[in-house]
């Protein structure tokens, strides 16, 4: 039964009304402060407000499924820290492995010039006894020439022992090598595995950067709201005669106001955990660059061939035991 005045306003967008359109501001008579009304009906009203915070659900729904991503992530690259730790502890134990290998070879190797240079040595010994045993036939030169065959004959099978046990060393050395190229291509497979999951992280990364993008533009419209719910919520008295708002809408502006402050933390919350997870990209990233580094050390080695070193030693050359090389 009241006087109403009514004003037509232009068009706008509020988080109270999203749809925007023309709505009146009515004024009842005796009324503390004006309260917006649109045009539509109050069944209209609820279905804006319902789609409101439908849309509101939805964004946290879709911030949670985020979070959940980049916990996902995290264990990804824990993983992959740890099978990094097994690669390298398996790359040392090869390499001393070859070294063991290489310098039993070099031991191998000055043995068996010993034994060369020594069965040289008695075969000019024997040819000197026999040039001296057509001169003088003797006891004395007839046992010279006997202790000199007998070390004649051990130094041949000396020599037949030290070539039996230089072939096992081939076999050995082939062995080695067959595995150390499968080693080689292990590395390689993995490493390429490694690339892969880096370009896939680096692919979501890009991805959630984008989003970060999108959230952060959500984050300023929604400030603006916020800045003009409480621009409207502060708004001072009209000389006119104004409405009084009644309660339930003002508890319902300030739980308006209360959500958008929720979301625009939990924004700040996904751009702090989205720069971490690039940080951790940059760092499989320099790790996987040293693995690579240690993979080419580990090829080079193939492209060097065991080479026969020989040096002088006394006779009888020292007998060593021979060990199998653990793989």
């Amino acid at each position: 039964d009241s006087h109403l005045w009514w004003w037509p306003l232009t068009w706008g967008f509020s988080t109270r009304y999203p749809q925007g359109g023309p709505y009146i501001i009515c004024y009842p008579e005796g009324s503390g402060e004006p309260v917006p009304r649109t045009s539509s009906s109050p069944r209209l009203q609820k279905q804006q407000k319902k789609q409101v915070e439908h849309q509101l659900e939805e964004e946290k729904k879709a911030n949670n499924e985020k979070q959940k991503a980049e916990r996902e992530l995290e264990v990804q690259i824990q993983r992959l820290n740890t099978q990094k730790g097994k690669l390298n502890t398996d790359l040392y134990h090869r390499k001393c492995s070859l070294k063991n290998f290489e310098d039993e070879s070099k031991g191998l190797a000055i043995h068996l010039q010993h034994s060369l240079q020594r069965i040289a040595e008695l075969e000019w010994a024997l040819s000197a006894v026999t040039t001296t045993q057509e001169k003088k036939e003797d006891s004395t030169s007839s046992r010279s020439k006997a202790v000199i065959e007998w070390q004649l004959e051990w130094s041949i099978r000396e020599q037949a022992l030290l070539n039996a046990h230089m072939t096992q060393l081939k076999e050995l050395l082939k062995q080695i090598q067959l595995e150390r190229d499968e080693y080689a291509q292990h590395i390689k497979e993995e490493r390429a595995q490694w690339q892969q999951r880096i370009r896939k992280m680096l692919q979501e990364v890009l991805t959630l950067k984008k989003e970060k993008k999108h959230e952060t533009c959500r984050g300023k419209k929604l400030e603006r709201s916020l800045s003009k719910l409480k621009n409207q919520m502060a708004e001072p008295l009209p000389p006119e005669p104004p409405a009084v708002p009644s309660e339930v809408e003002l508890q319902h502006l300030r739980k308006e106001v209360d959500r958008v402050a929720e979301e625009l933390k939990a924004q700040n919350n996904e751009n702090k955990s989205t720069l971490q997870l690039e940080q951790q990209v940059k760092e499989l990233q320099e790790k996987l660059g040293k693995v690579e580094l240690k993979s080419q050390e580990a090829q080079s080695l193939q492209q060097h061939p065991i080479t026969w070193v020989t040096c002088s030693s006394t006779w009888p050359p020292i007998r060593s035991r021979w060990l199998p090389i653990s793989s």
